[in-house]
Formats: structure tokens, C-alpha cells, sequence
């Protein structure tokens, strides 16, 4: 389950924002308080800045708060989710695109190193949830890192061999 762990404001009611998998980004939020009446008096911008993180989310003083998943969406420029399956296809969109930028690659120049398009970078990065896992290796190993499957129920992960 994606969570913040950081939270600061900054001006022009804008939220600095760390995640629990380890993205992190800015989040403009004028537009989100401006179009829904509950949220209006953080346009307040010291209330706004009364920002703090509580059970993994964003919280202000007299009990508003707002969704990490709504806020990942926000500071990663993804479509705002209004499913789980959306909320969920978010995350794993940013983990490839995030782990590419961590090393400092850009999608042409991965695109290059794959013996692909950039387009195809792209299309493997948005949807990631139906790719083979041959494409996923390969993308990974290109970046630098490997790729493992596990099992897992409940607290029990099982690291899977020959898949």
C-alpha cells in the first residue's frame, strides 16, 4: 500500500512529497482546492502549511486530509485515480519510469541500448502490468538492474526460481 512519508508546503500552495516506494515529488494544489468546497480554507496558505503526515497520509488541522494515492498522482503528472486498479497502475507506471530516471537515463537513450524506438519506451513504461517478463528483464538489465518474481501471502514472500 503506497504511503507518504514527507510532507513540507511550500509557497503558491504547492506539497514537496516522499512515498513509500521511494519516488518522491511536487504536487500543485491550487487547483485541487479551488474545486472542492472541503478543501477550500487551505487556500488559507498558513493553514495550508500546517501540512503533516499521519498514517501515511497528508493531513491538516481540523481533519482534512488527502489520499496518497490522489497526491502520487498529482507530483508524478499521472492521471488522478478513481479506482484501486487505476491507483495501482500509477505506482507501477512510475516504478519503471522512476528507476530509468534514478540512473540517469533518458527514454531515447534507453531506447537505444534496447534496439527500440523511444515510442516503445514509452508504451513498455505505461503499461507495464502486461508485459512479458523477457521485456521486463530486458529493460531492467539495460538499466542496470534485475528483475525478481515472488510469491507472496500475507507477510510470507517466496522468491520464485526459473521464471
Amino acid at each position: 500500500m503506497l504511503t507518504v512519508t514527507k510532507v513540507k508546503a511550500l509557497p503558491d500552495h504547492r506539497l514537496r512529497l516522499s512515498f513509500s516506494d521511494g519516488t518522491s515529488g511536487e504536487a500543485p494544489m491550487r487547483a485541487k482546492l479551488e474545486s472542492f468546497k472541503p478543501f477550500r480554507p487551505l487556500l488559507d496558505e498558513t493553514l495550508f502549511r500546517r501540512a503533516y503526515v499521519e498514517d501515511g497520509t497528508v493531513c491538516w488541522p481540523g481533519g482534512l486530509d488527502i489520499a496518497a494515492e490522489q497526491l502520487y498522482a498529482l507530483a508524478h503528472e499521472l492521471p488522478e485515480p478513481t479506482t484501486l486498479e487505476q491507483a495501482n497502475a500509477n505506482e507501477l507506471h512510475m516504478s519503471l519510469a522512476e528507476l530509468r530516471r534514478m540512473t540517469d537515463t533518458n527514454q531515447v537513450a534507453l531506447a537505444e541500448e534496447l534496439g527500440v524506438t523511444q515510442g516503445a519506451v514509452s508504451k513498455l513504461e505505461g503499461s507495464a502490468g502486461e508485459a512479458k517478463l523477457g521485456t521486463l528483464r530486458r529493460y531492467l538489465s539495460a538499466l542496470g538492474w534485475d528483475l525478481e518474481i515472488a510469491a507472496v501471502q500475507g507477510d510470507k514472500r517466496i522468491k520464485l526460481r526459473g521464471v
